[in-house]
């Protein structure tokens, strides 16, 4: 069992564990872009138009798709011109999964909206930087009901000569997305806790349940979520009052060995309050409670300073 100890000193801190494997959602329609758009429209205009186009002929962007992972294969590729948009249509409750891959040196907008017509419009990926240079995975879940659009955005007049937005493999399956699967991954999107103590079991931790929250100000300081890449995503949150010296844990749920070596990986963020203690360092420890005698061993403990 995976455990963080958070001695904390009046500060906020906010989790998120990041997938180390990913998996693939079983769909109703599919999309792989390896002969044409599949019907999605996009922009009238050709030279701002999503193209399909085989990665090996691509000057820039990933160098194989994501599926089969080869650069014979093809994926849809944003212009260089204007502002490019792909439109999937679909009704709710339904699933969404693609893969994007950003790449670059320059800061270029991207956004996934889901559309619902005659209301809401929700931006659930909003993406600014290609630093990852990867494949990037987004879900979506939509449990709303009515006509809607998946719309994907792009301000592709900011692409230079070394940057690319690519799009491949878009599944849609109906119904709401299946829960995460229990394997110690967890984005914490979309009021899904993946079976960490967070709400139910933890006082102390809690989720963030998803909503549109305007821009941080000095006085209201909020972290950017990592997988969505605005301030409206989800995370795991610990807040104490100001003064007062405690600590929280949360676990994960039990989780099943797996042979040869395993990835964990997390995203914390504390904000950088001027230190108003006398004692201001506060520890991030990462424990595993396994084996026979259920013993603890420590994976990392990490000191923080927060700046004065």
């Amino acid at each position: 069992m995976i455990q963080r100890n958070m001695v904390l000193a009046g500060l906020s801190l906010a989790i998120l564990l990041a997938e180390c494997v990913s998996s693939t959602t079983a769909a109703t329609k599919t999309c792989d872009f390896e002969t044409d758009l599949c019907g999605f429209a996009t922009n009238t205009a050709k030279e701002s138009a999503f193209r399909v186009a085989k990665v090996s002929t691509a000057p820039n962007g990933p160098t194989v798709d994501h599926e089969p992972g080869t650069d014979q294969g093809s994926c849809a590729y944003a212009s260089t011109t204007g502002v490019s948009f792909l439109r999937i249509p679909s009704k709710g409750p339904f699933c969404f999964t693609g893969w994007y891959h950003h790449s670059g040196i320059r800061t270029v907008p991207a956004s996934f909206q889901s559309v619902q017509e005659g209301g809401k419009n929700i931006t659930f990926r909003f993406a600014t930087s290609g630093v990852s240079s990867s494949w990037q995975r987004v879900v979506y879940s939509e449990t709303r009901l009515g006509t809607h659009q998946i719309v994907i955005t792009v301000a592709s007049e900011r692409l230079g000569v070394y940057e690319a937005f690519a799009l491949d493999d878009v599944t849609l399956q109906d119904g709401p997305c299946t829960p995460a699967p229990v394997d110690g991954s967890c984005d914490f999107d979309w009021g899904n806790a993946c079976g960490y103590s967070v709400s139910h079991q933890s006082k102390d931790w809690a989720l963030n349940h998803w909503t549109a929250v305007p821009e941080p100000t000095l006085g209201s300081l909020r972290p950017r979520d990592v997988t969505v890449g605005s301030f409206e995503g989800g995370f795991a949150i610990y807040k104490r009052s100001l003064w007062v010296k405690s600590s929280a844990v949360m676990s994960s749920p039990k989780l099943k060995g797996l042979g040869g070596k395993q990835c964990l990986r997390f995203y914390y963020f504390m904000p950088t309050y001027p230190s108003i203690m006398g004692n201001d360092n506060h520890t991030l420890e990462v424990s595993m409670l396994g084996g026979d005698k259920k013993k603890y061993t420590s994976l990392e403990a990490i000191e923080l300073s927060s700046p004065v």
